[in-house]
This record gives structure tokens, C-alpha cells and sequence, in this order.
């Protein structure tokens, strides 16, 4: 790969630090491609799933007409499209999290700036954010679903 130093091809004396970038750099790149994939496509399967059973729901089981607490229902599917768009929001987040990893290993590992051991990244720190946000809307999402369904299944068994 062209500008990539190793061992064999670096102009410079190879050192452990640079061995260790290398290490470093590939694991960013590896993380930036599958970065929180398995969450969340989680996310985004389980409330798009919800918002249709919800909408099945209401057609198939409880009638339009003998349904109550709609609020409930209309509260779980502004909380599952902002779950859906909280995780959608995140994708770009993670990239630029990334990025700036990627910026503080070369910084430490081969200029030797100590400040960047561990420093701040304020866009991990939005990827973080953006996936509570998401993980809250799910949540609520899925409560207000299960007591509009309870509720209504509720009113149907005792009339």
C-alpha cells in the first residue's frame, strides 16, 4: 500500500512504535468498517419490526373503532422513528470518530506527542450520545406498544 511504512520498506529505522501504529491503525480502519454494526442493525430491526406489529396490530386485532389510548400508540411511533433516525444519525457520527482516532494514533504512536495517549474524542462522545438516544427511544417505544396492546386487549376481554 502506497505511503504505508512497514519494517521492509520504511526509510526511517523501524521501531516498536511504529509496529505498534501499524497495529493500531489496522484495528481503527477494521472497527470503522463494522463500527457498532451488530447494535445498531439491532436497533433498526427491532424498531422498524415494532412499528409494523403496532400498525398490524391496529388493523387486525383491535379494531380502529373499540380502541382506547391512542396517545400511547402515537407515542410508540414517534419513539421508534426517532430511534430509527437517532441510529441512522449515528453512522456519520462513528465515521468522524474514527477519523479523529486515527489522527490522535498517528500523533502518539509516531510523532510521540504523550498528549494523545488518551485523549478526548467529542465525536465518540456524540456516537455514544446518539446510540443512549436511540437505545432510550427503542425502550419507550416498546412500552407505550405493549401498554396500548394490554390496555386494548384489556378492554376486549372484560366487555
Amino acid at each position: 500500500m502506497e505511503g504505508t511504512r512497514t519494517k521492509e520498506n520504511s526509510a526511517e529505522p523501524w521501531t516498536p512504535q511504529n509496529e505498534e501504529f501499524s497495529k493500531h491503525r489496522e484495528q481503527a480502519w477494521q472497527d470503522r468498517q463494522s463500527s457498532s454494526d451488530e447494535f445498531d442493525k439491532n436497533l433498526l430491526t427491532f424498531s422498524s419490526s415494532a412499528l409494523g406489529l403496532s400498525l398490524a396490530f391496529i388493523k387486525g386485532i383491535v379494531p380502529l373503532n373499540h380502541a382506547t389510548h391512542f396517545w400511547l400508540l402515537y407515542t410508540s411511533w414517534v419513539c421508534l422513528v426517532g430511534c430509527i433516525m437517532a441510529t441512522i444519525f449515528s453512522y456519520p457520527l462513528s465515521v468522524k470518530a474514527l477519523d479523529l482516532h486515527l489522527v490522535h494514533l498517528d500523533e502518539y504512536y509516531i510523532k510521540g506527542n504523550q498528549k494523545y495517549l488518551n485523549p478526548t474524542n467529542r465525536w465518540s462522545s456524540a456516537v455514544t450520545g446518539a446510540r443512549v438516544i436511540g437505545g432510550g427511544f427503542f425502550l419507550l417505544g416498546i412500552m407505550a406498544t405493549v401498554l396500548f396492546v394490554c390496555i386494548n386487549l384489556l378492554k376486549g376481554i372484560t366487555k
